[in-house]
């Protein structure tokens, strides 16, 4: 047998879960010296759970149950709070001495995460050793966000900018790339946007006829095949 502790954190389920993903400003956090930018309201749950369970697993792994991995998983805003958690364990040379054991085992899957960090976070090498966040390609949870929200908003503009009732997807293809969105962000802006957290694996479905779209039909089509 696969000796495994899992901590599993849930998406959101309840009011106050729904406030916590609205609590959506960047506010700073400091990573092994790297100073960035994370998602307010998911770091403070990330927080809360790791005062919650850290003395516990230095306890356990202090003792003969050392050697059992740990798995930490969730989803949606639940993921969002597991890869913010992993950096509490890595926050500071401090908490890495004290979680020696536990990274030695450490693991995080997140699933369907939202935008929780900024870029040179989530980039580390030290963060990507530990997070895994997992995507489909045509989710907007994992790219909406306060200041990517400002992003689409100026490509809208650049858009209009362009002037023709009718663009031809090419010509428009065109058209930003000659004007990069993150070129385009003031510098103070830019290190508010967050993105998803350590090694991202962006699922594409086998069948992207629909790119994860669901109408009305797929709604029907569920509904006849369970009469």
């Amino acid at each position: 047998k696969q000796k495994t502790f899992v901590l599993s954190i849930r998406g959101s389920s309840t009011s106050s879960d729904w406030i916590t993903d609205c609590a959506a400003w960047a506010t700073p956090l400091t990573i092994d010296s790297v100073e960035g930018m994370a998602h307010y309201g998911i770091l403070r749950s990330a927080r809360t759970i790791y005062e919650e369970v850290i003395y516990i697993l230095r306890a356990i792994y202090a003792t003969e149950k050392s050697d059992y991995d740990l798995v930490v998983v969730g989803h949606s805003l639940g993921g969002g709070t597991a890869s913010l958690l992993a950096l509490c364990f890595i926050e500071n040379e401090t908490e890495m001495k004290k979680n020696k054991n536990i990274l030695e085992k450490l693991k995080v899957y997140a699933f369907a995460t939202p935008s929780v960090v900024s870029k040179n976070i989530a980039s580390m090498a030290l963060v990507q050793k530990y997070v895994t966040s997992i995507i489909l390609n045509t989710d907007v949870v994992s790219r909406i966000g306060v200041e990517s929200l400002n992003q689409y908003y100026r490509r809208v503009q650049y858009i209009r900018e362009y002037g023709q009732e009718v663009i031809k997807e090419q010509d428009l293809v065109r058209f930003l790339a000659a004007r990069p969105a993150e070129e385009e962000t003031p510098y103070a802006a830019r290190k508010q946007l967050l993105v998803p957290n350590g090694n991202v694996l962006w699922f594409l479905p086998k069948n992207n006829k629909n790119k994860g779209g669901f109408s009305v039909t797929h709604l029907l089509q569920i509904i006849w095949n369970c009469v």
